[in-house]
């Protein structure tokens, strides 16, 4: 069961790729999502909350 996981994984990773890259360009590899999803379930318990939880809070700029 694992390995099929594991390929149902790879096309997720794979189609939201190419989903961001249409959507906003260069930067989104398959390996920077890797990398970046790696990042985060290894330091989840020490981020303490997301840069987008601190705009909730107070506006990001003034106009």
């Amino acid at each position: 069961m694992g390995q099929k996981r594991a390929k149902y994984g790879s096309r997720v990773i794979q189609a939201l790729s190419e989903e961001l890259q249409k959507e906003f360009g260069k930067g989104f590899s398959e390996d920077t999502l890797k990398n970046a999803r790696k990042f985060y379930l290894t330091y989840k318990d020490r981020i303490s909350e997301t840069v987008f939880s601190l705009f909730e809070k107070e506006p990001s700029f003034i106009v």
